[in-house]
């Protein structure tokens, strides 16, 4: 089951305009690593906001904030201030084992808008080089929306309460797929799950199944939302949070028994994933 379908889903397809229009306030769904800054419709989405992402240094400052976020708030919402001044939220759409995708929010100030505001942000560009036209950025950032903070943390709520429908529907969809899975692409999975300690590259998985690596791929994209590798990693993740229950094993061990490469490696895919490292994991309380 892919973004696509939970983002065609009759629930998002509601609620998603109904939100917008009443709000004001963008909402944009997205999985949990984007490739580039989140998509809003152009309707929706903050002038300001806009210009700055025509700017290079503006626009990678943008993306790494948003980068910042969909990292920590993988189990919880989480809000951040741009450099600019305005506030981006992102509220997980999860289960207890899973990771759905995202809701996005922002572009907006919970300060008062002031020229000395905007003069430390064009000073600031100024400084990045940016080749913006500064009075066009200034109608622009004048014309952000400002809200107080009360009101927005009730509308994140409000999202809030949203996602947990959203991942019951994202539940139902999955279980639909499977339902209708390609036979192929169960034994696919089920191939993996019995050798993912293994060195599993596409070729061996389409080769076990009796499939042609096109075909496998196309297919198993389409069914689990997910390419063969990323499914094969969550495996391997999941894996290693149960080694780490175990206060005895070396977590470079914990990391090759689970079917790594190397400690950088695990590292890397573990953080990638669950969004911590697996120290913390190993650390927190049960």
């Amino acid at each position: 089951m892919g973004l696509e379908a939970l983002a065609h889903s009759p629930l998002y397809l509601k609620f998603q305009p109904a939100f917008t229009q009443g709000t004001g306030l963008p909402l944009a769904l997205h999985g949990p690593w984007m490739p580039g800054l989140v998509g809003y419709f152009r309707k929706q989405q903050n002038r300001f906001c806009a210009l700055m992402a025509t700017a290079n240094l503006s626009c990678a400052a943008c993306y790494e904030l948003q980068q910042r976020l969909t990292r920590e708030g993988r189990r919880r919402t989480k809000s951040l201030t741009c450099f600019a001044g305005l506030c981006e939220t992102v509220v997980p759409v999860r289960t207890d084992a899973k990771l759905w995708a995202f809701l996005h929010t922002g572009q907006v100030s919970l300060d008062r808008l002031s020229r000395t505001r905007f003069q430390r942000l064009a000073s600031q560009l100024r400084t990045w080089g940016c080749a913006l036209d500064l009075k066009s950025l200034e109608e622009a950032y004048f014309e952000t929306r400002v809200i107080s903070t009360s009101q927005y943390e009730a509308l994140v709520a409000l999202i809030g309460l949203f996602a947990e429908k959203l991942s019951a529907e994202a539940d139902e969809l999955l279980l639909q797929a499977r339902r209708e899975e390609v036979p192929a692409i169960t034994r696919a999975r089920l191939f993996i799950h019995a050798h993912h300690t293994e060195p599993v590259p596409l070729a061996r998985v389409a080769q076990a199944v009796h499939a042609s690596p096109a075909y496998l791929r196309r297919h198993f994209k389409r069914a689990t939302g997910m390419l063969v590798i990323e499914y094969l990693g969550r495996t391997r993740v999941e894996t290693a949070k149960r080694l780490l229950r175990n206060p005895s094993l070396r977590i470079s061990a914990i990391a090759l028994e689970s079917g790594f490469h190397s400690l950088s490696q695990f590292n890397r895919t573990f953080r990638r994933i669950t969004g911590r490292p697996p120290r913390a994991l190993r650390h927190a309380p049960s």
